[in-house]
């Protein structure tokens, strides 16, 4: 039991320094926003965990959580840049279920299970909560994309999505 504690500990002392240096280290430039096609749907964001997942599983979807902090600047730059992208808005709200879970609210216990240790990070998960893919960080539009190809139906670039 002691060394569990101790185990636990050392992985949140590990990850808050991982958060300082993360989260203050700006070497790289901003990449330029992105939109990569025309109008799209607003992309929603379910906010309880059952709820997602009920909801998936009577779609047939996964879900899309995307572990966020209301302090981390990359979180906003997803949100602002990301999926406020036309194309990748468009797939994700006609392709999963959006989950938004807090990393340092109630979603505490939801990034412990599924080992999240800092924001932003994406899991898309089966409607079981099987893992899919993991995306740890900032990902601009494109290659969000490109990541996401070998797990939902995105089309390839100028070619139309394919029908279900």
């Amino acid at each position: 039991m002691k060394i569990r504690v101790r185990l636990a500990t050392l992985m949140v002392l590990a990850s808050l320094l991982f958060l300082t240096i993360s989260c203050t280290k700006n070497e790289a430039p901003l990449e330029p926003e992105v939109q990569l096609s025309g109008s799209s749907p607003e992309l929603s964001w379910e906010h309880d965990w059952d709820t997602a997942f009920e909801l998936a599983a009577s779609r047939n979807q996964p879900v899309l959580v995307n572990f966020y902090a209301d302090w981390c600047i990359w979180c906003k730059r997803l949100d602002s840049t990301t999926f406020s992208d036309p194309a990748v808005a468009s797939l994700l709200s006609n392709s999963v279920v959006g989950l938004r879970v807090k990393i340092d609210g109630n979603g505490g216990p939801y990034a412990t299970t599924y080992q999240v240790f800092a924001p932003p990070t994406l899991l898309l998960l089966d409607s079981a909560g099987q893992e899919l893919a993991r995306i740890p960080g900032y990902m601009p539009p494109l290659p969000l994309l490109e990541r996401l190809r070998g797990f939902l139906p995105v089309p390839a670039p100028g070619r139309p999505a394919p029908q279900r």
